[in-house]
C-alpha cells in the first residue's frame, strides 16, 4: 500500500508538472490571474504559521502574491497592474526529487543558467515555468507569468492604456 501512495504521488506530480507548463497554473493557480482566496479554496489556511506556505505530499508550496493594498502602478515597486491578493509566482520546493530527463519537457524551449546558489537553472518564458537542477535532479519549480501574461499586465502596459484614453 505504501509503495502504491508513492507510485501515485510520483505519478501525480510528474502530470502536475507537464500539465502545468502547458496551462501556466499549478493546480488551477494561475500567476496574475488567481488569487489568495483561490489558493484558500484550494488548500485551506496554511498550517504553518505562515502565510501562504503549505506543506503538502509533494513539498512545501510557496505563494508569492500582491500583500501592498496600496499598490499601484507608478507607485514603489509594482511591477505589475493587479489588485491586492493576486498571485504573483508559486514557488515548490519538491520532496521527490525527479530526475530532469524524466519530466519529458521540450528542453529547447528553456533557457539555460547557472543560478546564485550552484544550481542550473531552466527558465522557459513563454509559458512562465522554470525549475532549478542539481546534479540532473529537480529540485524546485517555479511557476511565473506566461510572457503574454506579464506582458498583459505589466504596469508599463496599464500607463500605455491609460495615456492612450482607454
Amino acid at each position: 500500500m505504501k509503495n502504491t501512495n508513492h507510485l501515485l504521488c510520483g505519478l501525480f506530480l510528474l502530470l502536475a508538472v507537464s500539465g502545468t507548463v502547458s496551462s501556466k497554473d499549478w493546480r488551477s493557480i494561475a500567476p496574475l490571474r488567481s488569487t489568495l482566496e483561490d489558493v484558500e479554496k484550494l488548500l485551506g489556511r496554511s498550517t504553518l504559521g505562515s502565510k501562504y506556505i503549505y506543506e503538502t505530499e509533494e513539498g512545501r508550496i510557496f505563494f508569492f502574491y500582491q500583500s501592498d493594498p496600496n499598490a499601484a502602478c507608478g507607485n514603489g515597486s509594482t511591477i505589475y497592474n493587479v489588485p491586492f491578493g493576486t498571485i504573483f509566482s508559486i514557488q515548490i520546493e519538491s520532496k521527490k526529487k525527479p530526475l530532469l530527463v524524466n519530466l519529458n519537457l521540450n528542453m529547447s524551449k528553456f533557457r539555460r543558467y547557472a543560478t546564485c546558489i550552484g544550481a542550473i537553472g531552466y527558465y522557459n518564458a513563454e509559458e512562465g515555468f522554470e525549475m532549478h537542477v542539481y546534479n540532473d535532479v529537480v529540485s524546485t519549480f517555479y511557476y511565473q507569468p506566461s510572457a503574454a501574461d506579464a506582458k498583459q499586465f505589466a504596469c508599463s502596459k496599464a500607463n500605455e492604456q491609460k495615456a492612450a484614453g482607454s
